[in-house]
């Protein structure tokens, strides 16, 4: 309560106007049960959380939210991805930089994709969606060893390839052109002494969009490439 208190000093919210507005982020965040504890005892999902009221506490038309659900168990992301649609409805314009594609499908009218600080896609969820449809789609799960990657790669028609783990199998997703290559993608991987378990050709979604335009998973760490 202090800290939201402090935060409403800072953005000169009248005080006559602080504990209401104090109030009302207590109960968006669902907090009022623990808002007289100290900060230093609350769980990293709940300093996320008060994070977050702290930035609605001025009331601002814009915000600026930096993976506001990172931290959050399941339930707590999915109250504040809530929170955020009616905010989003009630007319404010929200910046939301996320990781998680799902959250930008669900959340966003227009995604930006940026990668090593380069803005590489701009638009829509189904205007970069489409941007795809004429490639298709496979993520094929087993084991399957690095020159079988290789070797994917060098296929014809094969537009982008990642390779990585779910589950403790590896996941090969491969982004093709509009010819069918799913025979001549199977037997170049048998070829390699790969074990399959699992093929699935699927619809597009944004985070083939991403690695699309990146050529790489989101769970590939970016930091000595971006140093360079």
């Amino acid at each position: 309560r202090e800290n939201l208190e402090y935060f409403a000093a800072l953005y000169h919210i009248r005080p006559e106007r602080v504990k209401g507005r104090v109030n009302e982020i207590l109960d968006l965040i669902q907090f009022q049960e623990i808002a007289d504890r100290t900060v230093e005892t609350y769980s990293s999902g709940q300093k996320m959380k008060l994070a977050f009221g702290k930035a609605l506490i001025n009331d601002a038309p814009i915000l600026v939210l930096d993976e506001p659900t990172n931290t959050l168990d399941v339930p707590s992301a999915s109250e504040l991805r809530a929170v955020v649609r009616d905010l989003n409805a009630q007319g404010k314009t929200i910046l939301y930089t996320t990781h998680i594609m799902q959250e930008a499908e669900v959340l966003c009218d227009r995604v930006a994709i940026v990668d090593q600080g380069m803005l590489l896609a701009l638009g829509t969820v189904p205007e970069l969606k489409t941007s795809l449809a004429r490639d298709q789609v496979t993520r094929i799960e087993g084991v399957i060893p690095s020159q079988a990657f290789q070797a994917v790669q060098g296929l014809s028609g094969v537009v982008r390839a990642s390779l990585g783990v779910k589950d403790g199998r590896n996941e090969l997703t491969v982004v093709s052109s509009g010819d069918n290559i799913l025979s001549r993608l199977i037997e170049t991987l048998i070829a390699h002494d790969c074990i399959l378990q699992h093929i699935t050709p699927e619809e597009v979604t944004l985070e083939d969009v991403f690695i699309a335009k990146t050529g790489r998973t989101l769970a590939q760490d970016t930091r000595q490439g971006a140093g360079k």
